[in-house]
C-alpha cells in the first residue's frame, strides 16, 4: 500500500537535494528567511488531502510561525513531528476539528505539557487532556527516546 501521490514542500534551496534523493516526489519550492529557514507565508493545500509537518523545518521564529499556523488553520489531517512539536510547546496550541497525529519522544511530550507528563506515562494520560480541547480529534504516539 503506498501514499499516492507525494509533495515535499520545502525551502527553495534544499530542493535540489531532495529532488535527485527521491525523485519519486513531486515538490513545491517555499520562500526562504535571509538565513535559509523557511519564511512564514501562505500555503495552498488545494487537493492534498493530509499533511505532515516538522522533521528538517528548523526553529527559526518565521518557520514557528509558519507552523502555528498551519497546525491551527489547515482543515485536513495532519501528522506533528519534531520541529513542529517544538514550535507547538511554546504555544497555547489547539487545533481545529481535523484530526491531529502528534508524534512526540519523551522529551518533546515533556515539552508539549510543560514538563507535567514526564517521565511517568500515567502523569502523560493525565496531562494530555488538560491541554487538548474535548472536541478536538487527536491522536498521540509516544515514542520511546530517539525512535
Amino acid at each position: 500500500m503506498g501514499a499516492g501521490l507525494v509533495t515535499v514542500a520545502t525551502a527553495k534551496s534544499a530542493l535540489p537535494l531532495i529532488a535527485m534523493q527521491a525523485p519519486e516526489l513531486m515538490t513545491d519550492a517555499l520562500e526562504e528567511t535571509a538565513t535559509g529557514a523557511i519564511a512564514d507565508q501562505k500555503i495552498e493545500v488545494g487537493r492534498k488531502n493530509v499533511m505532515a509537518i516538522g522533521p528538517g523545518m528548523g526553529t527559526e521564529a518565521a518557520t514557528v510561525a509558519l507552523t502555528r499556523r498551519l497546525f491551527f488553520e489547515m482543515d485536513v489531517p495532519i501528522v506533528v513531528d519534531a520541529d513542529a512539536l517544538n514550535a507547538l510547546a511554546e504555544s497555547d496550541w489547539q487545533g481545529p476539528g481535523a484530526m491531529r497525529v502528534l508524534t512526540p519522544h519523551p522529551g518533546e511530550m515533556g515539552r508539549l505539557t510543560r514538563g507535567r507528563a514526564w517521565p511517568r506515562f500515567r502523569a502523560i494520560a493525565s496531562a494530555v487532556p488538560e491541554r487538548w480541547p474535548q472536541n478536538a480529534e487527536s491522536s498521540w504516539f509516544l515514542r520511546a527516546n530517539g525512535r
